[in-house]
């Protein structure tokens, strides 16, 4: 078996965090772009949120770097700490997310438990017909 370069494992850990961002967003927002029609708002998206995953692989609230005399401390904040979509991102792709179309249709009846009474009548004030009216 060839060992990989430390290049070919970084590609490898970035082609897998670019995968698990683009799932998150396809699961938020319902829809499968192709690779010509994503929106720009969708790709920078995943873009973030593959970055975060990639850089932080391990989900940790702080880092210390620590180099001969030198120490670098940071504390990251919660949105770098995840490694899923921010409450924005989550909001930015149902905004792109499939939209409810096509044909559907609108019950117009009052169901089995109305009545008619013919006694009931009104006209209204532009002058059409009289039409029932009453309790169902």
């Amino acid at each position: 078996m060839q060992a990989r370069s430390a290049a070919q494992l970084e590609a490898v850990r970035a082609n897998a965090a670019l995968e698990d961002a683009s799932g998150f967003v396809r699961g938020e927002s319902g829809r499968d772009w192709t690779a010509e029609a994503v929106p720009a708002p969708i790709v920078a998206v995943v873009l973030r949120c593959a970055l975060r995953l990639y850089s932080n692989p391990d989900f940790l609230a702080s880092d210390t770097e620590t180099a001969g005399p030198f120490s670098r401390s940071r504390t990251l904040n919660k949105d770098a700490q995840s490694g899923y979509l921010t409450d924005e991102e989550i909001l930015l792709c149902r905004r792109y997310g499939q939209r409810r179309t096509g044909l559907w249709t609108l019950g117009t009846t009052r169901g089995e438990d109305y009545e008619y009474d013919p006694e009931q009548w009104v006209m209204d004030q532009y002058g059409s017909e009289p039409f029932p009216v009453g309790d169902p």
